[in-house]
């Protein structure tokens, strides 16, 4: 099947349309892509600074109890209760369980250590849990006092590895520890969430001796769920985040309700290390981080793409078609201007053959007539034929019907017209000047009957038994305008003006003014004729 190449450049213009929109579409995806990345790398410096600046303030508050317990008389259930509610901490500081104060006990052995509790003053329980261990604690303050902490006063956290890790280091340290994931014994109700606890050691003051008195920790349990909660504030569905303890084998403490495990997918991590903690932070996009995206404008930019191809390829098709439908066009009119100057020609042929028999049998019937009178019109009209027929087979030869070639028109003229006259065509010597001068079909004619009438006076009137010369000339002038002459070297005009009847003269007239121009005469011996110029379109 053959291609159609109309379709040639509608297919270039769509496929460079489609591959300009694909690589617009691409660009612009990764730019939106890149800068949701930075977004959500924003999210999780936030995230990360929100989590941390929040254990700093726990902190804090667990120094101004180290405080409080260090310095001054002993710290009194009453005294410690007033110091919890002027911080105001569940209505400031959202998201912790209490503060407290776990007592160290100084005993080998769980009787030693609940007698040592009962001994201490404060209203609490028995220790527990009961057992024998290397180190007793006993909590021993702790508020608010809801339901929650009241379940947890006596408990001795240092029967309980992870809690008795911390406690130790923290210790051992002299600041803060935070524990590993560990489930608080607040957990009373069937909504059970993961927790950890910040241990602060506390001293009273150097004695005499200059050691100071290890007293116990003061230290503040959390639920993760809540604290994290309460850490991070308003998350408008922005962004998912998991908290995940790296110490613990990769225990996740906390991740909001539409986090989802995803392979592949965005997501950026960020590293909290505070307090002994090692905190994996992990944000991937929440359900409304896309919605402010830039990405749903690469659709904008594929749909502008692929109008602006359609419109091109539509009007490349229109073009082509409009192309199509011209080239047919130029090509039937080509064949017809081919067809009508086949035709022209033809014609040119036809009219000159019949004018060359005409002029042929006007000459048979001049020669037949016995007197003078009737002959020379005779032969002058034959002539005259002649000069309009030449220019018809002319046409029929040339290559372009519409125009003449002057000079080689001109000069065949001259050579029939000479043969015609005889004997008398041999004493007639012609200088010619012709240059090269395309005309008008008409304006060759005028011209060529101009110079037929001229010759014809020249022989009869112009010269002798010796002959004479007949110069013509015959220049392309600037602007399309030609200069023409004719001059014979004769006797020139008798006293009496012009001989004969004088048609010639007005046929020579007649066709100076067909020409838009007037004949400028010359009558002295030795240069008989005229000059004249004339537009080469015209006739």
């Amino acid at each position: 099947m053959k291609f159609n190449r109309r379709f040639v450049m509608p297919l270039a213009l769509g496929s460079f349309g489609l591959a300009v929109t694909a690589a617009c579409a691409l660009f612009f995806f990764a730019v939106a892509e890149r800068q949701d990345e930075l977004r959500l790398a924003r999210q999780a410096d936030t995230t990360a600074q929100q989590v941390a600046e929040r254990l700093e303030t726990y902190i804090i508050m667990l120094r101004g109890i180290e405080g409080l317990a260090a310095d001054g008389p002993p710290v009194t259930s009453e005294r410690f209760r007033g110091y919890v509610g002027r911080l105001g901490v569940r209505e400031t500081y959202p998201g912790v369980q209490g503060l407290g104060f776990a007592l160290a006990l100084r005993a080998d052995d769980y009787a030693s250590a609940s007698t040592a509790l009962a001994a201490s003053g404060f209203a609490v329980p028995a220790l527990w849990p009961d057992g024998e261990r290397e180190q007793y604690t006993a909590i021993i303050l702790l508020e608010p006092q809801d339901e929650r902490n009241l379940a947890a006063m006596a408990f001795d956290m240092a029967s309980e590895p992870r809690r008795r890790a911390a406690m130790l280091a923290a210790r051992a340290a002299g600041e803060p520890r935070i524990t590993l994931p560990i489930e608080l014994v607040q957990e009373i109700d069937a909504d059970v969430q993961p927790g950890f606890l910040v241990y602060l050691p506390v001293y009273r003051d150097e004695n005499a001796d200059g050691v100071a008195d290890f007293l116990g920790w003061s230290y503040s349990p959390f639920r993760a769920h809540d604290f994290f909660s309460s850490a991070l504030g308003d998350n408008p569905r922005q962004a998912e985040i998991a908290v995940i303890d790296q110490a613990a084998d990769g225990f996740r403490l906390y991740q909001t309700a539409d986090w989802r495990d995803r392979s592949g997918g965005m997501m950026t991590s960020r590293r909290i290390t505070l307090a002994g903690a090692d905190w994996r932070i992990d944000v991937q996009p929440g359900p409304a981080f896309f919605a402010s995206s830039q990405r749903r404008y690469v659709w904008v930019v594929v749909f502008a793409g692929l109008l602006i191809t359609a419109g091109l390829v539509a009007f490349s098709m229109v073009r082509e078609n409009a192309a199509a439908r011209l080239g047919l066009a130029y090509e039937e009119a080509r064949r017809a201007h081919e067809t009508s100057e086949v035709l022209l020609r033809e014609v040119n042929h036809r009219i000159g053959n019949s004018l060359s028999m005409i002029a042929a049998m006007v000459r048979m019937q001049a020669r037949e007539t016995r007197t003078e009178e009737a002959r020379i019109p005779l032969e002058e009209t034959g002539h005259r034929i002649m000069a309009i027929g030449q220019v018809h087979r002319d046409l029929y030869t040339s290559e372009d019907v519409s125009s003449v070639a002057l000079d080689r028109y001109l000069a065949g003229l001259l050579d029939s017209l000479i043969s015609q006259f005889g004997e008398d065509g041999g004493r007639i010597a012609m200088t010619r000047h012709l240059t090269a001068v395309e005309a008008a079909p008409d304006a060759a004619i005028c011209l060529g009957v101009i110079v037929s009438e001229l010759v014809t006076n020249a022989r009869k009137y112009a010269f002798g038994e010796a002959g004479g010369t007949i110069t013509v000339t015959l220049e392309a002038m600037p602007e399309g305008e030609v200069h023409f002459s004719l001059y014979d070297d004769g006797r020139g005009f008798t006293t009496g003006g012009a001989q004969g009847t004088g048609l010639g003269t007005k046929i020579i007239e007649a066709m100076a003014a067909r020409l838009g121009s007037k004949a400028e005469w010359s009558h002295t011996r030795g240069r008989t004729g005229l000059s004249l110029r004339f537009m080469a379109s015209a006739g």
